[in-house]
């Protein structure tokens, strides 16, 4: 149930086809007001100072960067909370601008 979940999920943010789907209905997979947040040393902020970026604002930029970037994910790992209310996302991407070779 949780890989048809992540599957319904992963589709309209162009996991597999790198094809984002701006009006997809996530409702079955996400609430009205989820959002994803970036691990403050990674993003380079302080820890609690980090800032939520709603789901549309999300595909609304990973879809102009589709456009002149190949973006690849590895290493991708999920975790669910142990209350189940929050899922954790890692990945390792790897972006390569279009017009470059190398």
């Amino acid at each position: 149930q949780l890989l048809q979940m992540l599957d319904a999920y992963a589709v309209p943010m162009g996991y597999y086809d790198r094809k984002i789907s701006l009006d997809a209905d996530l409702s079955a997979v996400a609430l009205p007001d989820a959002a994803l947040t970036a691990h403050a040393p990674l993003w380079g902020t302080k820890a609690g100072k980090e800032k939520a970026v709603p789901l549309p604002e999300v595909l609304s930029t990973l879809n102009g960067l589709f456009r002149f970037a190949a973006i690849t994910r590895h290493a991708m790992q999920l975790a669910l909370h142990p209350d189940g209310s929050a899922v954790c996302f890692f990945c390792e991407v790897k972006i390569k601008l279009k017009a470059c070779p190398w």
